[in-house]
């Protein structure tokens, strides 16, 4: 394992690759709109430098999604409909009884990098489980936020809101963990090796099982599902390998956390995104595009199916 990370990092790309996400996660709101510039990054500040417009990517989180056309709009009908995604083959799923799904977490339960709107993964799962044949009903609260840390989502599960939706939930969705990992990188960026990311794990691990503590205290029966993280910096850090190994980490504590709960379940998606022979991220390089997102929604029913699904189907 290379212990002077920091010193590979720096490269032009890699630069580029790092302030992307960094600028993201120092967004205020979706609404500040700015192209993500390449910068000269120093300990003390960043400063900002022109970029070619034709190489210029916005950096997750820091533009509003894209805007839906005219409901009038014949193209934009066709778009809708085609956008209404379902996971094929699981359309008419019988379920056993009511369901109810709370989703909490960052930008991938939010659905950023999605261009229909339609909410992610988190969408996908509605659309397909609404069309149950034997037509119980489904109803699925949306709390994802981008940016989000443990600890920010540790502070929103006590608003009225979310607990409150919390508590009616058959199944809690969550995802969290990337901007903790970014969150490292831009804390000890003039010094960033491998053992900054091994002294967070112990901290990283218990903001979760708080989480967890949190959600089975207002929810004792509900069947809680932490998604795992993927490396969304193979586009920039191809060939250091310490980048899976802390995402490797990160999700090792995830699935080792959860396991300690009863209906409590980890869902690994790395495998998906790693060397896939078809492009599943968004323009920004960090998100999951419409197709990563398809994907991640068919590994997540694969998981929750078993618990909501009737026998007899």
């Amino acid at each position: 394992m290379k212990r002077a990370f920091i010193g590979i990092v720096l490269t032009a790309t890699a630069l580029t690759g790092i302030t992307l996400w960094s600028a993201y996660l120092n967004q205020a709101s979706p609404s500040s709109v700015s192209p993500a510039p390449r910068m000269s990054i120093s300990k003390q500040n960043m400063n900002k430098q022109s970029q070619p417009a034709s190489n210029r990517k916005e950096a997750p989180g820091s533009s509003q999604q894209p805007k839906a056309a005219p409901a009038n709009d014949p193209i934009a009908a066709k778009i809708n409909a085609a956008s209404a995604e379902v996971i094929e083959g699981a359309e008419e799923l019988q379920l056993k009884k009511d369901l109810k799904i709370a989703a909490v977490g960052d930008s991938l339960t939010e659905g950023v990098g999605d261009t229909t709107g339609k909410g992610g993964y988190v969408g996908i799962i509605k659309n397909t489980l609404e069309k149950n044949k034997n037509h119980i009903h489904v109803e699925v609260d949306n709390f994802g936020k981008r940016g989000s840390r443990t600890d920010q989502l540790l502070q929103r599960l006590g608003q009225q809101e979310v607990a409150s939706s919390i508590k009616g939930a058959d199944v809690i969705l969550i995802t969290i963990g990337a901007n903790d990992v970014m969150k490292v990188v831009r804390s000890n960026f003039s010094h960033l090796t491998y053992k900054e990311f091994v002294s967070e794990q112990a901290h990283y691990r218990m903001r979760l099982e708080q989480i967890v503590r949190s959600l089975k205290a207002k929810n004792p029966s509900a069947n809680i599902y932490l998604i795992g993280i993927y490396n969304p910096f193979d586009t920039y850090f191809a060939d250091i390998k310490e980048m899976d190994q802390i995402i490797a980490d990160w999700n090792h504590i995830g699935g080792s956390v959860v396991s300690s709960y009863p209906h409590a379940t980890f869902i690994p998606v790395a495998d998906l995104f790693h060397n896939a022979k078809e492009s599943l991220l968004y323009e920004d390089n960090f998100h999951p595009n419409k197709r990563g997102y398809q994907l991640m929604a068919e590994r997540v029913l694969q998981y929750i199916k078993p618990g909501i699904q009737s026998r007899s189907s």
